[in-house]
């Protein structure tokens, strides 16, 4: 507990040391459920607030710092269901390159070959761009785990995405020929929905709120699980949520997360989570 704490104090120092508000890319957060859709309106909110300053590095940065009931990584805890403090940075040229860094706390369970990991560490970087309401990105990301580097892997992203008005969709596929460092080669596919509210302008000067879901498969050349859980080189993940996004740059997420995989699995069991996220 007391390295966690360090390292929890170590994510906060560091994003504290850059608080300036800028515009990310929009993205999934690594290693986490799928981004709500009003986090790319606060962004670009925060990029407007500060279009007429100039900077002497060019491009621009944003922030996030998250506290959540249960880190969840494609339906499968990586806290053995117990709260995770989360922070990113990420900086993105009008060129649509972007860069960035994401941290979350861990705990793994006894029996893991990886016991000595308080943390995961992101790093990632890419392209995104759109043409009209359709978007696309291809990026790759580097899981790391500092206690450990026996979990440690790369995987290369393509996502596409399409805004609808009423709703907005995204696919895409994940690769990694070295899946969580141990599965060989392996596969994910997700798939998103995301609906705003149609709240009167009345309730939006408080808040907005969208429903949004997410689905998704993984495929491994390698067993996933060590026994006693079921030998598996697949599973299906889903989650449902609901996130409120406050003017004062704070989303809460309220979440159903869900997995195929629950025999002798309790970290992928069907569970709630509850996420507040400030966006700088």
């Amino acid at each position: 507990m007391k390295n966690q704490w360090i390292v929890v104090g170590g994510i906060l120092v560091a994003l504290g040391l850059t608080l300036t508000p800028v515009r990310a890319q929009e993205e999934q957060e690594p290693g986490g459920e799928q981004l709500a859709p009003q986090e790319k309106e606060v962004k670009e909110a925060k990029a407007e607030e500060k279009a007429g300053e100039e900077s002497w590095i060019p491009g621009h940065f944003a922030g996030n710092v998250a506290f959540y009931t249960d880190y969840s990584f494609r339906g499968i805890s990586q806290t053995q269901k117990n709260y995770a403090f989360q922070g990113g940075l990420d900086w993105t040229h009008d060129s649509g390159f972007f860069l960035g860094a994401w941290d979350s706390t861990i705990n793994f369970p006894p029996s893991s070959p990886n016991k000595s990991d308080y943390v995961e560490s992101d790093w990632y970087g890419g392209y995104a761009g759109s043409a009209g309401d359709l978007s696309y990105a291809v990026q790759t990301i580097f899981y790391y785990y500092p206690g450990d580097e026996f979990f440690n892997y790369w995987e290369f992203i393509g996502k596409l995405g399409y805004n609808f008005g009423f709703m907005s969709v995204t696919t895409g596929l994940v690769g990694s020929p070295d899946y969580l460092g141990y599965a060989g080669t392996g596969f994910y596919i997700p798939f998103g929905v995301a609906v705003p509210l149609p709240l009167p302008d009345q309730v939006t000067k408080f808040f907005t709120a969208a429903v949004d879901g997410n689905f998704g498969y993984t495929h491994t050349n390698e067993k996933l699980f060590a026994p006693p859980v079921e030998q598996t080189q697949h599973y299906w993940d889903w989650n449902m949520g609901l996130v409120v996004s406050l003017p004062v740059h704070i989303n809460l997420d309220f979440r159903w997360v869900d997995t195929s995989n629950t025999k002798g699995l309790g970290d992928g069991d069907s569970r709630f989570i509850f996420g507040a996220k400030y966006l700088f």
